[in-house]
């Protein structure tokens, strides 16, 4: 008895009949020809296993013939077999003259099918439409007379219909409301996953609770799966699914792939080790990868003997110039036979390399490395390749390829880590840039000659075992100039230099507090920074004169300020100085002034030393020097300039080179010599190096102060130009803080003491406030304002509502307990002595869980710590703290050993 599960054409074949009457696709029968398999005969007896290796059967193709041939054997399908020479080879008249199915069993029918969904040939619906049915149900009265009085309804038709009607299949018997819903759902998974309508599985699904009745749950879906065909199309799901996956995918991805009901299943396992039997697919530990023919494999079956002999010359490395000569031959003519044979080529195994040769920088030699690959697979993708003369990025970029397959990058790293070796838990390229650096890093944390570091360099080699390689020797006349211009020292004078952390710093803070463009045709020593700016110094951990100027040469770099240069250490220009002028413009201020004092005042004003001043810069001015003293006339201004100038000056403070500027606009043709010492304190201000103040406050300090104490709430973002960058500005600053007469509660924003004291808060409770922070930290322990509160912590002062910069501001007082680093928009502290920094924050993040992914980690700093920084930013640091990133996995390992445990 026939049974179908879709709407083909309904049949008798036989082995002998042309696998034209199986109705397969055109390009699924060009593939059975080209082997030869013209027969349904010739196809049943074909190994299924091996239809993937037939030459260009894709997946549709092969789940379509396994599919026809899975139905044809178990008489599930559109045809059934039959001996043509046999004496039973008619299907036996069934006697039902008078056979009349019971109507009383209609509700039976879960459904009642269209006749266009029934399993009938096509000309026995056509048939039947003609005559007036258009569903399951109005059949089930028919007899064989009434099917024969039919027109055009043969009577191969009339036993078709017959048959159909008899099975007792179309009477499904009552299922459970629990059986009911599990086929539902069941049929939707399969139908969705492997195509074929919902009703087609409902169908079978029927079928098999009829026979086993008792089976539910897991016991029905082994059961289901017994099917040869429902096997063969699964397996060929699969094999796709893989296929999308660029020929490989984890055991995880493909269980998240498969349908739900086969979750809790061994049913894939049993299907992929199937799979591994046929020589489909690899099933590793973790990934399971599909195979391919090699091209050995494909070159040994083409049968022109001519052709495959090339072809395997092309492959055992001959040139198109020794194979042409062999055969008489062009090269031309040699490449164009490769390349016709090669068109014909099915999908191989090498081809999941294409792209990583034409992409990629390979030598031969390192492409073997790598991928530990036969000789003739660089070969032939040598041969196929569309990019022979074009550029190839550089063999490093692979690993941060993600087009590429985890796992061949992975690979790739044998061939470009291939000359890195390992000290105390780091990978060190071997090159010369990298291992310089671990050199310095290592051995040069204070101030280290160059005659001395190459001396260390020397026996670090020794120490590895590189001393015989002399690409990685030193040449000293010229390396020192590499040295000095590398972002990971502080260059010194007298050639010498220690290792500092460049980018593990925020330099906000600092730039600002210089601020560098506020100066106009100034020649500058950094020398006066360190002096004006100690506290400054010594949170940027910066030594003396010479680092300064190696650091803000250094960092200066992406500012669009093109009037800053950095001249010979330690001396900075702005604009266009000329010092004579500077000397000049003091030598007016400060007139009558003996040498030495002009020497210090000019110090203190620009950073250059006093000693020489006075050997180098007062020479040309020896007119002006007389009796040990140095004077000049100092001219007065004109009743109308006096007039003019004290109306214009009417703020309390002026840098002095905009007092010059504004006279120079009203009066261009007089002497900016008038404007001097003696002029503007009779315009009522009290004189300065670069500035002045009204002369109604006593000192500087007290204007300053008075700036800083006046309201309750001060914003210093909106002071005179130069204000914060005045040394007495930031000494009284620094004073107030200190004392916390004022407290910054966000960025350049401070309140006054006397408005916290109206709310009931002194300065005790800022002591409390900082002991309290220091009992519910750990020593060595990282934190942020942001980090203490998710940990729980809380304090009375809290209640202020205040950012958490207020906070930042009161710890960042108690140098005893904490040390602190301005980082990623906030402020990072450590209780001790520690040096609190970003790099070793990273490392104490990653010391426990020994790995974190990139990605985890940025959001954990901005999350946690509030540190807002980018990927790239926060890979910089890491780097610079030895940490070691993979770049295929975007994994921060705690050192390279760990990383090399884990793969």
């Amino acid at each position: 008895m026939m049974k179908r599960e879709g709407d083909g054409l309904m049949g008798y074949i036989s082995r002998g009949d042309d696998i034209s009457v199986l109705h397969l696709s055109v390009r699924s029968q060009n593939c059975l020809r080209r082997c030869n398999l013209d027969t349904v005969g010739c196809l049943l007896d074909y190994p299924l296993d091996e239809l993937i290796h037939i030459r260009n059967m894709g997946v549709k193709s092969l789940n379509e013939i396994r599919k026809c041939v899975a139905a044809i054997n178990d008489q599930s399908g559109e045809y059934l077999l039959v001996d043509r020479n046999s004496e039973n080879a008619t299907i036996d008249t069934i006697s039902m003259e008078s056979v009349v199915i019971p109507t009383d069993n209609l509700d039976a029918i879960d459904d009642d099918l269209p006749i266009s969904e029934l399993p009938l040939s096509v000309r026995s619906k056509n048939c039947l439409k003609r005559n007036g049915y258009t569903s399951a149900s109005q059949l089930l009265s028919l007899t064989r007379a009434d099917l024969l009085s039919m027109q055009n309804m043969g009577q191969k038709s009339v036993e078709e219909v017959l048959s159909f009607l008899s099975e007792d299949s179309l009477l499904r018997p009552a299922k459970t409301e629990e059986t009911t819903e599990f086929s539902d759902i069941l049929a939707k998974e399969l139908s969705d996953f492997y195509g074929d309508s919902v009703r087609i599985w409902q169908r079978e699904l029927s079928l098999i609770h009829d026979a086993h009745p008792n089976a539910i749950g897991e016991t029905f879906i082994y059961i289901l799966y017994e099917s040869d065909r429902l096997r063969s199309t699964a397996k060929s799901s699969i094999l796709e699914i893989i296929e999308k996956n660029n020929g490989s995918i984890s055991k995880a991805s493909l269980s998240a792939s498969i349908p739900e009901h086969l979750v809790n299943t061994t049913i894939l396992e049993e299907l992929l080790l199937e799979l591994e039997k046929a020589g489909a697919v690899e099933v590793g530990d973790e990934r399971v990868r599909r195979l391919y023919p090699s091209i050995v494999a494909f070159v040994a079956e083409i049968q022109d003997e001519r052709q495959r002999k090339i072809i395997q010359m092309r492959l055992g490395n001959s040139t198109l110039e020794e194979i042409g000569q062999k055969y008489g031959l062009t090269r031309e003519r040699i490449r164009q036979v490769t390349m016709n044979v090669l068109k014909k080529r099915p999908r191989l195994r090498e081809d999941r390399y294409q792209y990583i040769y034409d992409t990629y920088e390979f030598s031969e030699d390192d492409f073997n490395l790598a991928f530990e690959e036969p000789l003739e697979t660089y070969r032939y993708l040598k041969m196929i390749s569309d990019n022979m003369h074009k550029y190839r990025l550089p063999m490093a970029d692979i690993l941060t390829d993600s087009a590429i397959a985890p796992e061949l990058r992975k690979a790739a790293e044998r061939a470009v880590y291939k000359d890195s070796i390992t000290v105390d838990g780091l990978r060190i390229l071997k090159r010369r840039p990298e291992l310089v650096k671990y050199c310095v890093k290592s051995r040069c944390s204070n101030k280290t000659k160059y005659a001395d570091f190459l001396l260390l360099y020397e026996e670090m080699l020794n120490e590895l075992g590189l001393s015989d390689d002399t690409s990685l020797s030193l040449d000293s006349r010229t390396y020192e100039n590499i040295l000095n211009r590398s972002n990971y020292v502080l260059w010194n004078q007298w050639r010498s230099f220690r290792y500092y952390d460049i980018h593990s710093r925020d330099y906000t803070e600092l730039l600002d507090t210089l601020n560098l463009t506020q100066y106009e045709n100034i020649e500058l020593s950094s020398l006066k920074f360190i002096h004006d700016y100690p506290e400054l110094m010594e949170q940027y951990d910066i030594r003396d004169e010479y680092e300064l100027h190696n650091l803000l040469k250094k960092i200066w770099r992406s500012n669009d300020d093109t009037s800053v240069t950095f001249q010979k250490m330690p001396t900075i220009f702005v604009g266009t100085p000329n010092h004579a002028d500077q000397v000049l413009s003091m030598l007016i201020q400060f007139a009558p002034v003996s040498a030495e004092d002009l020497a210090r005042r000019y110090e203190e004003a620009y950073g250059v030393k006093a000693t020489t001043v006075m050997a180098n810069y007062l020479r040309e001015f020896d007119e002006y020097y007389y009796n040990g003293m140095y004077r000049i006339d100092q001219q007065n201004l004109l009743t109308s300039q006096f007039e003019y100038m004290k109306k214009a000056l009417c703020r309390s403070f002026y840098l002095i080179s905009d007092v010059k500027r504004m006279y120079n606009l009203a009066f261009p043709k007089d002497n900016p010599g008038n404007i001097n010492s003696y002029t503007l304190k009779t315009l009522g201000f009290r004189v300065f190096t670069d500035y002045i103040v009204k002369n109604t406050y006593a000192s500087a300090s007290e204007y300053f102060r008075s700036l800083l104490l006046s309201d309750d709430v001060v914003d210093a973002r909106l002071f005179d130009r130069g204000v914060t960058s005045v040394v007495a500005y930031s000494s009284e600053l620094y004073d107030l803080r200190g004392k916390y007469q004022i407290v910054e509660f966000s960025p350049l924003q401070y309140i006054n003491i006397r408005r916290l004291n109206q709310n009931g808060i002194g300065i005790d409770d800022f002591y409390a406030y900082q002991q309290s922070v220091a009992k519910f930290s750990r020593i060595g322990e990282f934190f942020t304002i942001c980090s203490l509160r998710q940990d729980g912590f809380t304090h009375p002062l809290d209640e202020l509502g205040f950012d958490e910069w207020f906070y930042s501001s009161i710890l960042l007082e108690d140098r005893a307990n904490f040390t602190f680093q301005r980082i990623g928009g906030t402020r990072l502290f450590r209780l001790g002595t520690q040096k609190a920094s970003l790099g070793e924050l990273l490392v104490w993040l990653i010391a426990q869980p020994k790995k974190l992914d990139i990605f985890d980690l940025t959001e954990l700093l901005n999350n946690r710590y509030g540190i807002r920084l980018s990927k790239d930013k926060v890979l910089e640091i890491a780097s610079s703290a030895d940490l070691y990133y993979d770049r295929i996995m975007e994994t921060v390992y705690i050192d390279y050993d760990t990383y090399f445990e884990e793969i």
